[in-house]
């Protein structure tokens, strides 16, 4: 991954710890990162993919009784989200909630022990 991918990254892991995460949350990490939010998808479809694929988060949507993942198979939820990148690469306007991510217990372990991405912010 590239240096911006690799600072994306440890944003969405630590925007994890404890929570789930809304697409929307991330074009604003991209943001954030990068000034603007041109491009945001074709960044933030390998960020999803080391998420899903080292099984550190999983995607889904929250429910009335918490995160409910997609009951999929790996790749379906990354075809999922990378077509909605394609479709939405520089802002997701109104559909910035339909899709969710929550870490893993080994993704929170692995959130927990890396650097937080913030200067001011702990983990």
């Amino acid at each position: 991954m590239s240096a911006i991918e690799d600072r994306l990254f440890n944003i969405a892991m630590y925007y994890g710890i404890g929570d789930s995460v809304p697409i929307y949350s991330m074009y604003g990490a991209v943001k954030e990162v990068t000034g603007s939010t041109d491009h945001a998808g074709s960044l933030l479809i390998p960020i999803y993919e080391k998420l899903v694929t080292d099984k550190l988060a999983e995607v889904g949507v929250p429910g009335d009784d918490g995160f409910i993942a997609w009951p999929s198979q790996e790749n379906e939820a990354l075809d999922t989200v990378r077509a909605f990148l394609h479709e939405h690469p520089n802002d997701p306007n109104d559909q910035g909630f339909s899709i969710w991510f929550e870490l893993t217990d080994h993704g929170e372990s692995v959130a927990k022990a890396m650097p937080a991405p913030f200067p001011d912010d702990e983990n």
